[in-house]
């Protein structure tokens, strides 16, 4: 029996947790603890059996990262924990198990406008990609990525695992025009309508999907484009610049089960990114059986193919003539609706935690521990 750890100190994506807590639900060979903050005790770090009451109403970042350096360590060590496994990129530089680390990207060491502002920050930054080469494993999301995490960090490709980045089931094909509509209707949405969700770095290109619209839209196509998420203000300034005809939507960053039914009723999803390592905004319109039309770039070649329209990089001519198409030909989109149904069954709870699973079996039969306890 395999006695494993969980970090849930810091916050990072819920979908990892939620392939999680399936695993724990369904592995009831081994011994699952969640480690967490208890607010009633100090604020100290405890382990807790992994089921609903542990996982109800987590605090993230309590205490400083400093304390978990210091601390998290000794909490391991105390529980016997034989593996400990971090689902983002906050595992600790002494660790006194075997571990394992998932990294979803590595933007803020790759892009000079998404690093760590201040000393603190990319102290901690550095720290914790340190802390990433001393584990057991490090998980990611695509081949792509892996490639990534092998050249920039220097990492054995024979430790770098991938699996299916897991789609939380929110994200499924709604077969109601009615809710779909409706829920357009409380953000303001009452035509047909793209949808771009991710963020406005520069590796983003949303000045360039933006350009790409207004090209569609100036062939008399009457729709608009919603941006769902955190745009920071001078982005928004910029894009609202471009928006000369008030066609473009800002949600904000909105619920799982409303973002779910917007990208249902979309016409399809669309960017414009030129890196992706996860596409995890992607995987979700997918699931949710709407054309996506990309850039043929990064991960988003590898994990879509067939099942998107992929556009060759800056041909903004050929992008807008596959929203053109996805707009006028339904047969179109019931085709890559069925395609993308089928292939993303594979990204689901249930295949990341299967093989979550299978690589703590094969790290708990190593010799190799980073430090002893």
């Amino acid at each position: 029996m395999m006695h494993i750890g969980y970090n849930f100190l810091s916050k990072s994506a819920d979908p990892m947790k939620n392939a999680i807590k399936f695993l724990c639900d369904n592995d009831l060979t081994d011994e699952h603890l969640v480690f967490r903050y208890n607010r009633k005790r100090g604020k100290k770090i405890e382990a807790l059996p992994c089921h609903d009451q542990a996982l109800a109403n987590v605090e993230f970042d309590l205490r400083s990262w400093i304390y978990e350096e210091l601390f998290l360590p000794f909490a391991i060590a105390n529980n016997n924990i034989d593996i400990f496994y971090c689902p983002g990129l906050n595992i600790p530089l002494r660790q006194p198990c075997k571990t394992a680390v998932a990294i979803t990207d590595l933007n803020r060491l790759m892009f000079p406008d998404e690093k760590e502002k201040g000393l603190e920050t990319k102290l901690n930054f550095d720290l914790q990609l340190a802390a990433a080469k001393k584990a057991n494993r490090i998980i990611t999301f695509s081949q792509y990525s892996k490639k990534v995490i092998y050249k920039r960090l220097g990492i054995h490709k024979a430790k770098i695992e991938v699996v299916p980045y897991p789609v939380d089931k929110d994200y499924a094909p709604i077969y109601s025009d009615v809710k779909t509509q409706q829920t357009a209707s409380r953000y303001g949405i009452e035509r047909p309508y793209f949808i771009y969700s991710g963020g406005a770095a520069k590796r983003n290109n949303v000045k360039e999907l933006v350009d790409i619209f207004y090209g569609f839209i100036n062939l008399k196509n009457d729709c608009l484009l919603v941006i769902e998420g955190e745009i920071g203000k001078n982005a928004k300034d910029e894009i609202k610049k471009m928006d000369a005809d008030n066609r473009i939507v800002f949600s904000g960053k909105i619920p799982d089960e409303d973002k779910s039914l917007l990208f249902n009723g979309a016409v399809a999803f669309i960017t414009a990114s030129l890196h992706e390592m996860a596409c995890e905004q992607e995987l979700k319109a997918m699931a949710c059986g709407i054309p996506v039309i990309a850039y043929n770039n990064s991960a988003i070649s590898e994990l879509f193919g067939h099942c998107a329209v992929l556009v060759p990089c800056h041909d903004k001519s050929t992008f807008v003539k596959a929203m053109k198409d996805a707009k006028d030909h339904p047969n179109m989109r019931l085709q890559l609706r069925a395609l993308s149904i089928q292939q993303s069954k594979y990204f689901s709870l249930e295949n990341h935690a299967k093989a979550l699973l299978n690589i703590f079996k094969n790290i708990n039969s190593e010799s190799y521990h980073p430090d002893e306890k």
